[in-house]
């Protein structure tokens, strides 16, 4: 029996990361988690093909809390905010 080694196929590709914070009060969870699975299909849809993946930031999730009296706003717009490419706000009215 002779193996034939195979051509290996590279799933990996060079892209550029953006980053989307998703903004919104804590009161429109299901809301948020629709955003971040829309932006998880965009990525599945384009990223390849545009060389660019979009990495959704949640405050819940991406922010290191500070016990130094400092704002939580202000911990988050120097964690997060200052820190995105793309800022998708959802507020009910």
């Amino acid at each position: 029996m002779k193996l034939i080694r195979e051509e290996a196929v590279c799933m990996s590709f060079q892209a550029e990361v953006l980053y989307v914070l998703i903004a919104s009060p804590s009161d429109v969870t299901p809301e948020r988690d629709d955003i971040e699975t829309k932006i998880f299909k965009w990525n599945k849809l384009y990223d390849e093909q545009l060389n660019i993946v979009l990495l959704p930031w949640r405050w819940e999730d991406h922010v290191v809390t500070a016990y130094s009296g400092i704002e939580t706003q202000q911990i988050i717009n120097q964690q997060l905010v200052s820190k995105c490419d793309i800022v998708i706000s959802y507020v009910l009215m």
